[in-house]
């Protein structure tokens, strides 16, 4: 489970460029304006298409109940500025696993890394930008080993974005995603905290150590 210290709305990453936070309700038309859109929603497991009037606002009462119970890490990717703008979201989500031998239910300590942004803001680098920080922020504050991501194998944009944070490719399999429709091909990928390390040029070094024991479901973004 993610610390204590992220547990509460006050918790942000700041980067050069963005600011990385909780949901408030009043962002709810703004997770809309990005979540509508179909080139958006067909790269997750997660968001409809058509987006319902009704789903951002529940988006940010669960998503706050999650980051409250450190089963997630989930903040919006907000621009910098006079007007600060919401662009998109970023998350880490346990996954979780049976123990197939004595049938226990057990928690794997694998967060799975997603983000959803708006197609006006592709290619500047915001989603790397988020990315790189919510990752050296876990990496920092727990004792993670790893983090995972699963990406459709035709979404050449995210699996740069992985592959130029340091995530190696473990797999292709076949998915299925029920809003998705069709199975469809997913690469898997994986940062280990030593890989990350050696591309920061300097130990990262937990500062709370998390207990992983309580189950938690998974459903995120693909």
């Amino acid at each position: 489970m993610f610390p204590s210290i992220t547990h509460d709305d006050v918790y942000r990453i700041e980067t050069p460029r963005l600011w990385l936070r909780w949901p408030q309700l009043a962002d709810a038309p703004a997770i809309a304006d990005f979540a509508r859109h179909k080139q958006v929603a067909q790269m997750t497991a997660s968001i409809p298409h058509p987006y319902p009037a009704h789903q951002a606002v529940d988006f940010v009462r669960t998503t706050r109940i999650s980051n409250q119970s450190g089963a997630t890490l989930e903040l919006l990717i907000v621009l910098k500025g006079q007007i600060q703008k919401v662009i998109g979201t970023v998350l880490l989500r346990f996954a979780v696993a049976a123990n197939e031998q004595d049938n226990a239910q057990t928690m794997t300590i694998q967060p799975m890394i997603g983000y959803a942004l708006h197609p006006d803001h592709w290619g500047f680098g915001y989603a790397s930008e988020a990315c790189r920080a919510i990752i050296e922020a876990v990496f920092t504050l727990t004792s993670i080993t790893g983090i995972t991501a699963t990406v459709r194998i035709e979404n050449a944009a995210s699996i740069h974005i992985l592959e130029k944070l340091g995530f190696n490719r473990q797999q292709e399999r076949t998915s299925y995603a029920p809003l998705r429709g069709l199975p469809y091909q997913v690469f898997d990928y994986r940062l280990d905290r030593d890989a990350w390390r050696g591309l920061s040029g300097e130990a990262i070094l937990p500062l709370d150590l998390i207990k992983p024991y309580q189950w938690t479901d998974w459903v995120g973004a693909a």
